[in-house]
């Protein structure tokens, strides 16, 4: 399996909302309780189009399958300015092989890069 990671682009919005709303759906890895729709999820996204905080789609085999992001994180405190928070998804089908775990490594690569 071909495991690429890429910066978002706008056409993955629907696939990275769906991916989201499964961990929504089944109670799981966050605290939203109801599904989004992909136009609920555009100010979001785009709040991750820059450089210091990212959205990292990854795919296997050229299908987008899980994401991960850099997010602020309690910005109102300058002694955490140099700490992120970090989210990751993945498709149900696609857990236990090894995807996660290569996505993870990746953000947390970038997030040093960044400055975190």
């Amino acid at each position: 399996m071909d495991i690429e990671i890429r910066k978002a682009e706008f056409n993955d919005l629907e696939i990275l909302t769906n991916i989201y709303n499964q961990a929504i759906i089944s109670m799981r890895c966050t605290c939203d309780m109801k599904p989004f729709t992909w136009q609920q999820r555009v100010e979001w996204f785009n709040s991750h189009q820059n450089d210091r905080f990212p959205l990292f789609p990854v795919l296997a085999d050229e299908k987008v399958v899980g994401w991960a992001s850099i997010s602020p994180y309690r910005t109102n405190r300058p002694a955490l300015q140099s700490v992120t928070e970090i989210s990751y998804y993945l498709d149900f089908e696609y857990c236990n092989m090894g995807i996660g775990t290569k996505l993870l490594e990746h953000t947390i690569k970038e997030a040093k890069k960044i400055g975190f």
